[in-house]
């Protein structure tokens, strides 16, 4: 088990659950944006359009 792994388990559900909505909604916006972006942005972030539709098309709850 990692050390984040360990102490998220140790944290109390109400709070492992408001982290875990952070989560999702961070890489909800995360991948909009990514979904907003055009060729020129991608390449300057370091990722080609197949990634960049990749990730975008992701669920929020797949890391």
């Amino acid at each position: 088990m990692t050390r984040s792994t360990t102490t998220a388990a140790a944290m109390p559900i109400g709070r492992r659950l408001r982290h875990a909505v952070a989560l999702w909604r961070a890489r909800s916006e995360e991948r909009r944006a990514l979904a907003e972006m055009g060729h020129r942005e991608w390449r300057d972030i370091g990722i080609g359009p197949g990634d960049a539709f990749a990730e975008a098309r992701k669920p929020f709850w797949i890391a």
